[in-house]
């Protein structure tokens, strides 16, 4: 079957500089940025503010596809944000990904997220019952995964 997949999904990090950006001036360069870097329409963003003063939550793409969205508390007057595909979004880039590679159809694919984003555990079905064990993890700026046969 195989022994090894891999493959790259871009992460978006970005700075904003200001006096302590707000969460609607992160929101709207979540929506810009995204548009322009990745070529993704954000149409909704839902932030919560954290006890540390940085935001947590979601942006979602006009495709349906959610972003798991991580902002720092501002310091001297900047906030960095990161955005990274959610679950749904890493399932079906995967799902592809494997289909692509092995020349097999996957039946299921259903991922767990673990702790730290874009860091997802799973197994993978392939028509003939083949399964493979997968994971996702973060490798700098990128989410890649890896995809191994299981007895």
């Amino acid at each position: 079957m195989f022994r090894f997949a891999a493959f790259v999904v871009p992460v978006l990090s970005l700075a904003l500089t200001g006096c302590a950006p707000s969460k609607s001036e992160i929101e709207k360069s979540i929506k810009n940025e995204m548009k322009t870097a990745l070529g993704v329409e954000i149409t909704a963003v839902n932030l919560s503010k954290q006890a540390d003063g940085g935001y947590v939550g979601t942006a979602t793409a006009a495709d349906g596809d959610t972003y798991d969205v991580t902002a720092r508390p501002p310091q001297g007057g900047k906030a960095e944000w990161t955005a990274v595909p959610g679950q749904a979004a890493l399932e079906k880039t995967v799902r592809q990904s494997l289909e692509t590679q092995t020349q097999l159809k996957v039946q299921s694919l259903s991922l767990t997220k673990q702790s730290g984003p874009g860091v997802y555990t799973g197994v993978a079905v392939f028509e003939g019952g083949e399964r493979a064990k997968v994971d996702t993890y973060m490798e700098g700026k990128q989410v890649m995964f890896k995809a191994e046969p299981m007895p």
